[in-house]
Order: C-alpha cells, then structure tokens, then sequence
C-alpha cells in the first residue's frame, strides 16, 4: 500500500513536470514532426537510464523506484502523446513522417535508456 502511495504521488509530480515541459517547448500540434513528445519521452527515458543504475547500487530500492521510475518518470513520458501524435500523422497521410516519427522516438528512447544507464554504471563504479 506504501508503494501505491509513492507512484501515486510521483505520478503527480511528473504529470505536472510533463505539462511545464509541455508549455516550455510550446507544442505545434499540426508541425511536420512533434518534436516536443520526442524531447520529452527521450530526456525522461535517459533519467530512467541513469536512476536505474542509481537504483542498482542499493540494497532495497523497491519504493524509491515506485516513486523515482513508475511515478515521476512515468508521469513525465508520454507513451499516448506519443501513439496519438502517430495515429494523427498516418490519418493524415503524411506515411513517412508518421514512420520517422516512430522509428526516431523509439530509437532515441531506447539509445537514451542505455546512454544513461551505461553512463551512470561507469561513474558509479
């Protein structure tokens, strides 16, 4: 029950950083290609990176990651921006931005995940 109450209140606090973000980069929903989600989803996967090393190196880090990785990262990334900006681009024709887009997202995510999670195990080692 603990948990819950640590993704429940990280959530927030992502949900909130994921808006501020949101505003900041001043989203153009009819652009070429969202770039904000991009930069959102691919700074938020590069802190899961990284706070999942941190994560290794303690004992018991069950709540800490409920808190730091399900909640606020989790709030902060945006899996359905991401998947209705797609649906978006492909109902509007536009096939090969909506495939750049998805292929760019998830390369980026998953380059930025293992960019941070290996730079921050070669610090912390």
């Amino acid at each position: 029950m603990k948990n819950l109450l640590y993704v429940a209140l990280g959530g927030a606090i992502g949900a909130v950083l994921r808006y501020t973000a949101g505003i900041w980069l001043k989203p153009d929903y009819h652009a070429a290609f969202p770039i904000h989600t991009f930069l959102i989803n691919s700074a938020g996967c590069l802190c899961i990176g990284i706070t999942f090393a941190y994560l290794q190196t303690l004992s018991n880090a069950v709540a800490i990651s409920a808190f730091l990785i399900t909640g606020i990262l989790g709030g902060f990334t945006t899996f359905s921006s991401f998947t209705m900006e797609s649906v978006y681009l492909f109902e509007q024709g536009l096939i090969t931005r909506a495939l750049s887009y998805v292929v760019f997202s998830n390369v980026s995510c998953l380059a930025a995940a293992w960019l941070g999670n290996y730079s921050a195990q070669w610090i912390w080692k």
